[in-house]
């Protein structure tokens, strides 16, 4: 509580900014003993949250969640938004302004995700990256206790699945102590939502949208435009191309159903997201409300929509 006062008395502009998402003291001090990162963060273009919960409810899409330990904090980011990110916070690292910095990436149940294992002794962490790539034949990669495959796994079944290939293809080579340091990565529960906490620092040192893909534990899904090719006779071909912008359509719709008074901001996507064939992803929705005339108002831990 004294850091908390503290940052108060002599940061009152930050202080507020942090206070706005949140009362929690520790936090608070966490945020004060670490403003540069805090002050990075508050410019990013992300959607910002204090509770886990609450960051778990709005995930959407290909939206990717991070939690930043030494503020304690969530933002969620488009792919695009969270490369702008590391290329502000490597900056201030090669300044030597920061310290590298704790992130994780937070992932759902049933997204489609990368295969992560742990591996509990660092003397055996190349040692199972070989033997990740020749089980499976793609390339793995390694963090500080854990060890991602570039496999892609649909669901809970098929990550199991893999990581039973993996352990018993060990075990064939008779290499115990591999077998040993082996364990996976366990389901947390917040409330209704099951999710896996995955390193992720190593996606700082991402500077393209190649690298930061390879890091992802996640799998994105393509969005954007769709194009369809269709011939004169109905099938797939190269005649004529017909694209459907899904930006333009949720840009419309705003136009033609924009939010009620105080409308929260999760009632008013799940009533797009409803009417919609193929919505855009939340915090997408959400920076094309703001370009309609919109702010993002929180009061009482709810956020909803006001016309500026």
């Amino acid at each position: 509580m004294d850091r908390a006062v503290e940052f108060r008395m002599k940061n009152p502009n930050a202080f507020e900014k942090a206070k706005s998402l949140t009362k929690d003291f520790d936090t608070l001090a966490k945020i004060y003993d670490n403003i540069l990162l805090f002050n990075i963060y508050m410019r990013a273009e992300c959607q910002r949250y204090a509770e886990l919960a609450e960051a778990l409810w709005n995930l959407k899409g290909d939206s990717i969640l991070i939690y930043f330990a030494e503020i304690n904090l969530y933002g969620i980011f488009t792919n695009d938004a969270y490369l702008n990110f590391c290329r502000n916070i490597n900056g201030k690292i090669e300044d030597e302004e920061l310290n590298t910095i704790s992130v994780y990436q937070l992932v759902m149940s049933g997204k489609k995700q990368k295969l992560v294992f742990m591996c509990t002794d660092i003397d055996y962490t190349r040692k199972m990256c070989d033997y990740a790539r020749d089980c499976f034949g793609e390339a793995a990669s390694s963090t500080k206790k854990q060890i991602t495959v570039n496999i892609s796994c649909n669901d809970e079944n098929e990550i199991t699945s893999a990581y039973n290939k993996l352990y018993n293809y060990v075990r064939e080579k008779k290499d115990f102590q591999c077998c040993e340091s082996m364990k996976q990565v366990q389901l947390l529960q917040k409330f209704q939502h099951d999710y896996r906490e995955y390193e992720f620092s190593d996606s700082i040192a991402a500077s393209n949208f190649e690298e930061l893909t390879k890091i992802l534990k996640s799998v994105s899904v393509v969005q954007g435009d769709i194009h369809i090719i269709i011939n004169n006779n109905g099938v797939i071909g190269n005649n004529n191309v017909v694209t459907i912008n899904n930006k333009d359509t949720a840009k419309n719709w705003i136009r033609e159903n924009p939010p009620a008074e105080r409308e929260k901001t999760t009632e008013y996507y799940k009533r797009y997201s409803s009417a919609i064939k193929n919505p855009v992803a939340d915090n997408q929705f959400g920076k094309l409300i703001r370009e309609n005339g919109y702010e993002n108002i929180k009061s009482n831990s709810v956020r909803y929509w006001k016309k500026i």
